[in-house]
């Protein structure tokens, strides 16, 4: 179960990144979603959680400094 949640929240960064990079405010969504999807699913299975990566959070940090320039 938890390297599904992995590699979906991997696709979900990917596919942040490329809507980022064409300025849409869905991507920051997406990066907050991938950041926090193996903890979710690690709590709903009863497992062990740890902190999401660091340098996706510095990653949410500045898209939401830059926030009035996405669409």
């Amino acid at each position: 179960m938890l390297v599904v949640a992995n590699v979906t929240a991997g696709i979900m960064v990917c596919v942040a990144g490329f809507l980022v990079w064409k300025q849409r405010r869905l991507g920051v969504l997406l990066v907050v979603l991938g950041w926090a999807f193996p903890t979710v699913g690690a709590l709903l299975t009863h497992q062990p959680t740890r902190a999401g990566p660091v340098l996706l959070l510095i990653a949410v940090l500045l898209l939401f400094a830059n926030w009035k320039n996405l669409h």
